[in-house]
């Protein structure tokens, strides 16, 4: 019998390459708060994610077909 495999949440960095498809979702989303943009993120299975010690910021998607579908969308 085949089990399911827990599929780890995807993380992607934001860098300046990424800037063009993250404009594009602010732009459309129009979020004006951290709370807003968590909202309008869930609708992709994603979430914002702000590392303190580092100073790095991140999307992490509950798997990588979401990170797929969401640069398709905001490419």
């Amino acid at each position: 019998m085949i089990q399911p495999v827990s599929i780890k949440p995807f993380k992607v960095q934001l860098t300046n390459k990424d800037l063009r498809w993250w404009l594009n979702f602010c732009e459309e989303t129009k979020s004006t708060n951290m709370k807003e943009l968590q909202a309008n993120l869930k609708l992709y299975n994603a979430e914002y994610v702000y590392e303190i010690p580092s100073g790095n910021s991140f999307i992490e998607f509950d798997d990588e077909r979401y990170y797929s579908m969401f640069i398709l969308r905001f490419s």
